[in-house]
């Protein structure tokens, strides 16, 4: 069974839902984006090694995502019941990020939390912050690299850092079908993820936090929204919306 084709619509969904989660990412990964200008001043320079920066994440993205087009592509030759699985398994990670934005907007929202609810958060994260604090100090050796392309380097590397979104993304890639639809997937989360990760590196904030708890809110929605579409979509079959 061949998955229904991506369309323009649900790409630009996927391309607002990544604008809207980027801005929580971007305390993991902004560190990383502002670290491949420093000392390179505020021109061209590092101009340049934003651009290189970016430019490294999106290439690991690409490599992801390919890997999920080829799997996906393989799981819809074997029949239409491996290839709703996957379609429904998407969608499950598609969910769980979206509640996750969801929760990360509602804590940014509230003006105070229960110190009991800080921790319980912090407790259920834990193992995602000891992977990622691995990887940091792996990648603190990039820094240290004397070539204009260290930039790149940082951020191919960041782009394989833990990350449930990613993760969802890399879900719907290989639930396309399509090795050119993985790709197109991992390449609207790529470009939503530049203005936050751009902000971050100047040492600016892009939104106020109240629109920015907002916009997590209306990201999780779209995430929400995106993983009833790509599970239904996927388990009823090409036939059901062309």
């Amino acid at each position: 069974m061949r998955p229904p084709p991506l369309d323009a619509l649900e790409l630009l969904a996927l391309l607002a839902a990544a604008l809207g989660s980027a801005l929580h990412g971007a305390g993991m990964c902004g560190g990383f984006a502002a670290a491949a200008c420093l000392g390179r001043g505020a021109g061209a320079r590092a101009s340049a090694a934003s651009l290189l920066y970016h430019a490294g994440k999106l290439t690991s993205y690409l490599f992801a995502g390919a890997l999920a087009g080829t799997a996906g592509a393989a799981l819809a030759r074997a029949g239409s019941l491996p290839a709703r699985a996957l379609a429904v398994a998407a969608g499950a990670l598609l969910a769980a990020a979206g509640v996750q934005a969801l929760a990360q907007a509602a804590g940014a929202a509230g003006a105070a939390r229960p110190a009991g609810a800080g921790a319980a958060a912090g407790t259920g994260g834990a193992a995602r912050r000891l992977a990622t604090s691995a990887w940091t100090g792996l990648g603190s050796g990039l820094l240290s690299l004397r070539t204009p392309l260290a930039p790149l380097y940082l951020g191919v590397f960041s782009g394989l850092l833990p990350c449930p979104l990613v993760y969802a993304f890399a879900a719907r890639a290989a639930a396309s079908g399509s090795f050119a639809g993985s790709l197109a997937v991992m390449a609207a989360l790529a470009l939503g993820t530049v203005p936050a990760l751009l902000a971050a590196a100047l040492g600016a904030r892009l939104l106020p936090p109240v629109l920015r708890a907002r916009a997590q809110g209306v990201a999780g929605v779209l995430l929400l929204a995106l993983a009833a579409w790509t599970a239904w979509r996927g388990w009823a079959g090409a036939g059901c919306c062309m």
